[in-house]
């Protein structure tokens, strides 16, 4: 009996494991939908709290890549392009680098 008590405890109501990417992404969808105006249950405060993270590494990312380049290239809209690329695959989570 203690053993089933301690399985159900890994998983959350969404069948899924709190806090892993799976979850994660599971709460992305369901914001994405939020956003778009539909009625969705309650979204997580970690998802919310991971989200707010990747936005703030992005920009900072966008910002060291704009000042390493800035000395280089000028302020180029080309710098910049790429720099928002980059951020964006931070932010994305990506692991393939920027053209």
């Amino acid at each position: 009996m203690r053993l089933k008590k301690l399985k159900s405890r890994q998983f959350d109501e969404t069948g899924l494991v709190p806090d892993s990417d799976a979850w994660h992404e599971f709460y992305r969808g369901q914001l994405d939908r939020l956003i778009a105006g539909e009625d969705v249950p309650r979204i997580p405060l970690a998802v919310i709290d991971r989200i707010v993270e990747e936005v703030d590494r992005a920009e900072q990312a966008e910002k060291d890549c704009l000042a390493a380049l800035a000395p280089i290239r000028g302020q180029s809209g080309h710098a910049m392009s790429r720099c928002t690329e980059l951020s964006l695959a931070v932010w994305s989570g990506s692991k393939r680098a920027p053209r």
